[in-house]
């Protein structure tokens, strides 16, 4: 494998352990996602990354970023349409803690840690829901340097 720029290995480790998680159950996409249009139906569960442009402009440097997990489920009931399952939306953000966890246990191929540093006081999840698609689910935001 070519080695990957600090940034990528970031990318390359999130988008394969999101892939893992609950056993493959999700489906993951790098990039914004309009969950109006998404397959609900093909893929109930599905996850969105996406890290902002570093810039060497930057105060902090090119090697340092914010990053955006949208974990989305499709409701289990038609019946939870007026308000969020609590049992699932417990799982959305379990899944996204254990992904934050893993991508800073997260190793390149020569051995060293993908994630330098991780922001833990800055890092918000906010529950998201839609009536009309019958989809809820968690976006997780947290600051890493690389």
């Amino acid at each position: 494998m070519a080695t990957l720029r600090p940034r990528q290995n970031v990318l390359f480790a999130l988008r394969g352990l999101a892939r893992e998680l609950r056993g493959g159950s999700y489906w993951v996409k790098r990039g914004a996602v309009n969950w109006a249009t998404h397959a609900w139906e093909r893929a109930p569960n599905a996850i969105s990354i996406q890290m902002d442009s570093s810039s060497l402009l930057a105060h902090n440097g090119i090697n340092h970023a914010q990053i955006t997990i949208e974990i989305m489920a499709r409701m289990r009931t038609r019946l939870a349409e007026v308000e969020i399952d609590d049992e699932l939306q417990d799982e959305l953000v379990f899944d996204l803690e254990t992904l934050v966890g893993q991508v800073q246990a997260a190793r390149d191929a020569k051995g060293d840690p993908v994630i330098l540093r991780y922001e833990g006081k800055t890092a918000q999840i906010l529950e998201v829901h839609d009536v009309d698609l019958a989809v809820q689910g968690v976006v997780g935001t947290f600051v890493v340097d690389f």
